[in-house]
Parts: C-alpha cells; structure tokens; sequence
C-alpha cells in the first residue's frame, strides 16, 4: 500500500491491514503470522512494515515477568527455538527465537518495558525472515 493510499484511509477511518495508527485489542493482527506471541489485551501503537522484516510496537496489560513467561512458552509450543533471554532490570527485559521456514529461518525479537506512568507494558516485536542463498 502506497502512503497516500494509507493517509487517505485513516482519514476516512478505514481499518486496512497493517495501517500504522490502528488500535484494535485482543484478536490477531490481519497478516501476522499466527505463531508469534501477541498477548490478550494489547493495543498497537505502530507498525512497519518492510519487504522482509516487520516491527511492531505494542502496549498490553500486566507485567513483564508474567509477559516474559507466556511469551517464551507460546513461542517455543509453537516451535519456536530461543537463542536469547536477557534481563536488564525488572522493568526491561528481550527474547530471541529462531524457526525454519518455508524460504529461509526466521528470527523473532521479543522486547518488554515497563510504560512509566501506566499499569502496560511496551511489547517491541521484531520479525525477520533471511532468505536462503
């Protein structure tokens, strides 16, 4: 989608897929893949969208060591391999995970903030598929 057509459609309210300003809470997001771990709750603060990689920014309800567990369980039942678990502080923490796919491996990135000021936590969600040569 071109970014007049996505700026003419948020003025008239539209909800196409992948618009950066629309918010919708607790389904999944239209053309995401189904195995990454979008929490109940959430609320999309932006989205970008690149020819093979995706980031997402979330809010969602709750804290970071309830969100760092599901997150890392949903990942791995859905097949998903961890290749990175840091913690920086209580408030801060990343995953990392790994997966084959049909045209190379992809890499999910799983990034939580504490938001200062609410009861949300920032979700930073990263996807990369890298091509095989």
């Amino acid at each position: 989608m071109e970014s007049r057509e996505i700026v003419r459609r948020a003025i008239e309210f539209e909800r196409p897929e992948r618009l950066p300003f629309w918010q919708h809470w607790n389904h999944k997001m239209p053309g995401f893949p189904d195995d990454v771990f979008l929490p109940a709750g959430y609320r999309v603060n932006s989205v970008m969208s690149l020819p093979q990689a995706s980031v997402l920014s979330l809010s969602v309800p709750g804290d970071v060591d309830a969100l760092l567990a599901a997150a890392e369980a949903a990942m791995r039942e859905d097949g998903w391999t961890r290749t990175l678990s840091a913690r920086h502080s209580a408030d801060t923490a990343m995953l990392a995970f790994e997966k084959p796919g049909t045209a190379g491996t992809r890499n999910a990135t799983l990034s939580f903030s504490r938001n200062v000021g609410d009861e949300r936590v920032i979700l930073g969600v990263q996807l990369r598929e890298l091509r095989r040569q």
